[in-house]
């Protein structure tokens, strides 16, 4: 597949290069990724696959939106291949993204031997892409494609984004990247969704369960379809705002994720942002969060038998569990008690009920169901917070009292 091989030096380089900026979380670093708009956590390969980033961001001119990283092989139809490429850069042919470059990134401790090269051009293989790199922030090996080796040859000329799309010496075709959401044979595919949407639901999620859950993520963060204002009994929406990236915290800690952002006014006239996101909890369990203003309302988490299951159809219930300040737990009765004083539908017997979704088909913000679905959630996180903040005025009150 190759020819030759020239080592080339880029330590001195990466010296100069920022570092990401570390957070804790859970008692564990993470690390911003501006690419997949999320963080992760920040292992040594990690640290590096940031730096090779902004390195031929910086250095050679790729535009930020031809930058894809982490990508499965899968999403371009080899259904039974595990692997993943570390970063792929495109270039724009006509109305389609295509593969242009594949980058291999490993640890400074990881040397970039035969068998990390073998890697990285088997991927470019698969790709069909004119240029393979590997990189561990100390080497680097660039290798471009030649059409009269019908293969990879190493190079050490490194070219500018602007010199690498004008090659064409790879007559197959490059891999095109895929942008739209799953397809319904993609959502029932439970290989594909454990491998593409693991940064959203947890690895010990149900198999059961992971197909509504992907559902209604791509649902969440799909902007072809919007929630129109309307009036409902507990409140009025006023916009769909989108997507944003916000930070919200619980007593579990503090949360900066993507969430679907709708503007409301509550039944008292506040007016309230509330936001939507799936992710997992401790790369284990998977929790749908809604956010009200800047603190949880809110921690769903989907896994504790909280998704019942009938054929497509998949309905929602909650326990009633509830945390009152810092540690603290409310009474799920008083909760419950609450809830049929101010929205007695969201409780059938004994059971808070927060919809039915019907998942033969893919999920939409305006279809009725789903609609249905937000108005429930909505009303039920808003009365968790009317029963919070009535536990809070007890508590003042008591101190007070004790005072006195």
């Amino acid at each position: 597949m190759k020819c030759g091989r020239i080592d080339m030096r880029v330590d001195k380089i990466f010296r100069f290069i920022p570092s990401s900026k570390i957070y804790l979380k859970e008692g564990k670093e993470y690390l911003y990724d501006p690419y997949r708009d999320k963080f992760v956590i920040a292992t040594p390969e990690e640290k590096v696959r940031q730096k090779v980033l902004k390195y031929f961001r910086w250095r050679f001119g790729v535009p930020k939106r031809h930058f894809n990283v982490e990508v499965h092989m899968s999403k371009f139809g080899y259904t039974d291949n595990k692997e993943r490429a570390d970063i792929l850069i495109t270039r724009q042919i006509g109305s389609e993204d295509r593969i242009l470059a594949v980058i291999e990134c490993k640890a400074e401790y990881v040397p970039i031997d035969d068998s990390v090269v073998s890697q990285v051009l088997r991927y470019a293989k698969y790709l069909n892409s004119e240029y393979a790199f590997a990189i561990n922030g100390i080497d680097l090996q660039c290798y471009n494609y030649s059409a009269k080796k019908k293969g990879y040859i190493a190079y050490n000329q490194l070219k500018t984004y602007r010199k690498m799309i004008q090659s064409f010496e790879n007559a197959l075709g490059q891999a095109k990247v895929k942008n739209t959401r799953a397809t319904m044979n993609e959502l029932n595919n439970l290989y594909y969704l454990r491998k593409n949407y693991d940064t959203y639901i947890g690895s010990m999620t149900p198999d059961e369960d992971v197909v509504i859950i992907a559902n209604i993520t791509d649902c969440l963060y799909d902007m072809s379809k919007k929630i129109k204002p309307q009036v409902f009994e507990y409140f009025t929406l006023l916009d769909d705002c989108g997507i944003r990236r916000k930070e919200f915290g619980n007593p579990g800690g503090i949360y900066n994720s993507k969430y679907r952002v709708l503007s409301i006014v509550d039944d008292c006239g506040r007016k309230c942002e509330v936001g939507f996101s799936i992710d997992h909890i401790y790369d284990e369990k998977t929790a749908l969060n809604v956010a009200i203003n800047q603190h949880h309302a809110l921690q769903y988490v989907l896994d504790d038998k909280s998704i019942l299951i009938n054929g497509f159809e998949y309905t929602f219930v909650h326990s009633g569990k509830i945390a009152v300040g810092r540690g603290g737990s409310g009474k799920v009765s008083e909760l419950k008690e609450l809830i049929k004083n101010r929205y007695p539908n969201l409780i059938i017997n004994t059971t808070i009920m927060l919809g039915t979704l019907v998942g033969n088909d893919r999920l939409y913000m305006d279809s009725k169901d789903f609609v249905s679905f937000l108005e429930r959630i909505i009303t039920y996180s808003l009365i968790r917070d009317e029963y919070r903040n009535l536990k809070s005025s007890e508590s003042r009150k008591a101190v007070i009292n004790t005072q006195n």
